[in-house]
């Protein structure tokens, strides 16, 4: 499964990360590089930060899943609708 986590190298995110990856998944994270350090290495990042253009970040990708560990707010989950809804 091709899945995409924006975000996923924070407590909770990065066991997450962690399962997905040992399960063999096609595992992809956008995120701003801070701690990334850690992750397994079949994991493909995109650093960026999605506050800014996230589509420009992933135009030309599918995935079947996507998980946005960053969402604090209300008007951020709107935001990532938006962004993923074709994904």
């Amino acid at each position: 499964m091709k899945i995409l986590i924006i975000g996923g190298t924070g407590t909770i995110s990065s066991a997450i990360t962690r399962q997905l990856a040992a399960e063999g998944n096609d595992l992809w994270l956008l995120n701003r590089g801070n701690r990334n350090s850690d992750l397994p290495q079949n994991v493909r990042l995109i650093t960026g930060d999605i506050k800014e253009h996230p589509e420009t970040q992933i135009e030309d990708q599918e995935f079947d899943l996507w998980c946005d560990r960053v969402i604090e707010t209300m008007e951020a989950s709107k935001r990532t609708l938006i962004t993923f809804h074709d994904c």
